[in-house]
């Protein structure tokens, strides 16, 4: 596994939706993935690789100068 990659099996506390759709994106400006968690309130959990997890609105994601949406 190359150091961007973000491993979609990683263990995370039950959050009521199981089926919750989790999103890649990729923050342009760095060059650093994260897996995006649906979060109340219209907003997302972004886990990094390594770091520290971020805490966005879905208005945010929409910046496409910033994000960009792997899948």
């Amino acid at each position: 596994m190359d150091s961007l990659s973000l491993p979609l099996d990683i263990q995370r506390p039950c959050d009521n939706t199981p089926s919750a759709a989790r999103r890649l994106y990729l923050q342009k400006l760095s060059g650093v993935r994260y897996l995006a968690i649906p979060e109340v309130d219209d907003t997302y959990e972004l886990t990094p690789t390594y770091g520290s997890s971020k805490h966005v609105s879905a208005e945010d994601l929409t910046d496409t100068d910033v994000w960009e949406q792997l899948h």
